[in-house]
């Protein structure tokens, strides 16, 4: 039997699913969603080239969603954790010492979390340097960086609103958002020295059309 072959000669083309979705207001549907981390390519899933990768170790772990709507798509990834930066290490260590980061560990439930750490220390700021556009702390012997668990906390919070405004309760499970129709508003930001176009929130569906939505915060740049 003779092998399948594919030719373009012979090929009709479909409908197009569209492209990448402006910048704008758009009515969508959570079209996929999967765990990933920002050492991986998106599609693939396998680590980047070496020319593309940061110069610490630590991944950030991430929640990729594919947002689909009629004119296209977009690509998000979310953030499950937020790295200290060098100019906030003597911060950190204070909130270390006086119990600040402990408490809010307890709040976030941080220690049930798979992989998480139950409590942070102080850093010695000499052994470390700052790395990359957000001047992460980055320890100079081992290349890794560290936790802030403010920042952790903030970046939840973009996924918190999420599944709400997919109409799910506190205590959802995540990928419940899945299959779940939601209002994006994408914005231009310049990251890295490039102008990319990025989530700014999310909001219910039924305001897509609305000329008024609440104030929200832009997504930190590690977004």
């Amino acid at each position: 039997m003779s092998k399948m072959q594919f030719s373009f000669a012979g090929y009709s083309a479909r409908k197009s699913t569209g492209g990448m979705l402006p910048i704008g207001r758009h009515g969508v549907t959570v079209e996929e969603m999967r765990e990933i981390d920002d050492r991986r390519e998106w599609d693939t899933g396998k680590e980047k080239p070496d020319d593309k990768l940061p110069p610490w170790l630590t991944p950030t772990p991430q929640l990729l969603v594919i947002f689909k709507a009629s004119g296209g798509r977009f690509i998000h990834r979310f953030n499950g954790m937020g790295w200290l930066r060098y100019a906030d290490i003597e911060s950190y260590n204070k909130k270390c010492k006086d119990g600040t980061y402990a408490k809010l560990a307890t709040e976030l439930g941080f220690d049930e979390m798979e992989g998480r750490t139950e409590g942070w220390e102080p850093v010695v700021k000499k052994d470390f340097t700052a790395m990359g556009d957000d001047s992460y702390a980055v320890n100079k012997e081992t290349k890794e960086r560290v936790e802030d668990p403010e920042l952790t906390e903030k970046s939840l919070r973009f996924i918190d609103q999420m599944v709400s405004d997919a109409g799910l309760e506190p205590g959802s499970n995540v990928f419940e958002t899945k299959g779940q129709t939601i209002g994006i508003e994408l914005r231009e930001k310049v990251y890295n020295g490039n102008t990319t176009v990025v989530l700014k929130r999310t909001y219910k569906s039924a305001e897509v059309t609305t000329s008024a939505l609440p104030d929200a915060d832009e997504l930190s740049g590690d977004q």
